[in-house]
């Protein structure tokens, strides 16, 4: 997720805020989240319900005035991992100053002395 929206960051829940009901990230200890302004989304588990094996849905949740904005960017990203498990990157580094045009498709990364190019 970190390659397709510079908004990622992670969160964490400590076990009174999850065991209280104000929030229930999917990974409490680090779960993915994105962040814009005074919004936030993360990824949440939801008990499925229904015979047979407990079966656990992965999706998101959103908080602020464009919460539902980034939870629906979220579950965007759930579905592109579902359709391509397998999916290796990618990750080159080019010197500072390479220009995008050499560096070619993907999420691009500055730092200091280089560029980290990731993709997949």
């Amino acid at each position: 997720m970190s390659t397709t929206a510079p908004a990622t960051c992670r969160i964490a829940a400590d076990r009174a805020a999850a065991d209280g009901g104000l929030c229930k990230p999917a990974i409490p200890s680090r779960s993915p989240a994105l962040a814009e302004g005074d919004s936030l989304a993360y990824l949440i588990l939801t008990r499925r319900e229904g015979e047979g094996p407990v079966r656990f849905e992965l999706g998101a949740t959103g908080r602020g005035p464009a919460g539902q904005d980034l939870a629906d960017r979220l579950c965007k990203q759930i579905r592109a991992w579902d359709g391509d498990r397998e999916a290796r990157p990618t990750i080159k580094l080019y010197p500072a100053g390479t220009p995008d045009s050499k560096i070619g498709n993907g999420y691009i990364i500055d730092k200091p002395g280089c560029r980290v190019a990731i993709s997949y």
